[in-house]
């Protein structure tokens, strides 16, 4: 089947994963392809070959759920704060499951009961922990930062889930190693909702899909990830991204050191759901011009199916397709997104020669491909709701010249195509092949462990 069929050379190896120079593997080629383009249009959060961080990107692993279990007690006391797990969020929403009434087939099965819509919609509802951990204790592990609320994203996922990124913002509490935190620099907090609308998209998550081929969203994995640098931004997107990103995070009041950052100091915006899938669609579309993509290519990413025809070997968001259909008979995030994105027709997004004064990075290569032939798409019906989409175009900067910079070879680097799995014999962890160094690194301080295949 020639559509399952594409050649990657080593350079293009390097520019999907510039540090661990691990081979993707495609479902097609046209998947292939369209992450190709995004990637040549778009750097890696961290590269750590080129020592690039254009972010100042820093993660951590508060609590160890097993190493610090002796620090947590289950039931709330003075002097301690809740210890949030990452079964508690879904994406912009830190109040999604809750241990208050969950049995122990909830907890063998790794779920929590979901909060209802009537709970949401009190902003003053906040969510049951299991454990709850010392507030000093906590303190001082994120002593490094004055920041008051996190950002934090589940490391246990999947490529055929509703999503497979789930990133959201939570309150200043203990949290376990299952949802791993990112943090910025100081230099761009004030752009903070920026790279939080594009780690919640679902061009983003596209690309997830396509790159992810374990369980775990490990930092290495997460490094190597297309995020838009603050170079691409103009103030008309900061604009633009802002309100929304506001209005979909602060739904109550644990969240407003949030909205204080964004100087915002009214009440926490009423929890809608009608009103958040038109938010999210509106985010949706912009970042899908940000990254540079076509109408037929957004359409791709929605539904190839919807683009090729029902017989092409590929998918995206399936489950999140399956799902909707069954809730509203039709499948709403489709028909919104595009709705936005034809919204937005005519309006000049981003800044697409790349010209920022201090944040001016070198400009990658761009590339431009065609879908074929594509299936003709019925017009869609206009929404009744639009939020205004002012922009302005960017401001003209003498670009910097290009910079090319060699690519060296793979360096102590496990085989390309090791995707074995492993069993490490210090811990227990099974991993892929090519993860074993970095789980060395991350778990055991960089001391080599001694590994048993499974298969």
């Amino acid at each position: 089947d020639e559509r399952r069929r594409f050649t990657l050379d080593p350079a293009e190896i390097a520019l999907f994963n510039p540090n661990t120079r691990t081979m993707p593997v495609f479902r097609t080629r046209a998947d292939a392809e369209l992450t190709r383009k995004i990637y040549q249009r778009v750097p890696v959060l961290v590269n750590e070959r080129s020592d690039e961080n254009l972010w100042g990107v820093s993660f951590l692993r508060m609590f160890d759920m097993s190493n610090d279990s002796g620090l947590f007690v289950t039931e709330p006391r003075e002097g301690y704060v809740r210890l949030y797990e990452s079964k508690m969020i879904w994406v912009l929403d830190h109040r999604y499951g809750d241990f208050k009434g969950a049995t122990q087939a909830n907890l063998n099965q790794g779920t929590l009961p979901q909060v209802s819509v009537e709970d949401k919609k009190n902003p003053n509802f906040h969510v049951s922990t299991r454990y709850y951990v010392s507030q000093q204790e906590t303190s001082n592990r994120l002593s490094f930062t004055d920041q008051k609320w996190l950002l934090g994203f589940r490391d246990v996922t999947n490529s055929a889930s509703e999503r497979t990124a789930i990133f959201s913002i939570i309150p200043k509490v203990g949290v376990g190693n299952n949802l791993p935190l990112l943090f910025i620099d100081n230099n761009h907090k004030d752009l903070f909702p920026l790279i939080l609308g594009c780690l919640t998209t679902l061009v983003f998550d596209f690309v997830v899909r396509q790159k992810i081929a374990g369980l775990h969203m490990n930092f290495f994995f997460v490094k190597q990830l297309p995020v838009l640098v603050p170079s691409k931004y103009h103030q008309s997107d900061l604009d633009f991204i802002t309100p929304r990103i506001l209005e979909l995070v602060y739904t109550s009041y644990d969240l407003k050191s949030f909205a204080e950052q964004l100087e915002y100091h009214g009440k926490p915006f009423s929890w809608n759901e009608d009103r958040r899938a038109l938010l999210r669609a509106e985010l949706d579309a912009y970042y899908a011009k940000l990254f540079g993509l076509t109408r037929d290519e957004f359409r791709y990413i929605l539904d190839p199916q919807d683009v090729y025809g029902p017989d092409f070997p590929a998918e995206t968001f399936r489950v999140l397709k399956e799902k909707e259909i069954k809730q509203y008979g039709e499948y709403r995030t489709r028909r919104l997104v595009l709705e936005a994105w034809d919204r937005l027709e005519g309006v000049e997004v981003g800044n697409p020669d790349d010209h920022l004064s201090q944040w001016a990075a070198v400009k990658p290569k761009q590339e431009t491909i065609s879908v074929a032939q594509p299936k003709p798409e019925s017009q869609p019906a206009p929404v009744q709701t639009q939020l205004p989409a002012t922009a302005k175009p960017p401001s003209t900067v003498t670009p910097p010249s290009k910079v090319v910079k060699a690519i060296d070879p793979p360096a102590g680097q496990p085989t390309l195509t090791d995707f074995g799995l492993y069993k490490c014999e210090v811990c227990g962890k099974m991993v892929m092949g090519f993860e074993k160094v970095n789980h060395e690194q991350e778990i055991h301080g960089g001391k080599g462990v001694e590994w048993k295949k499974v298969r």
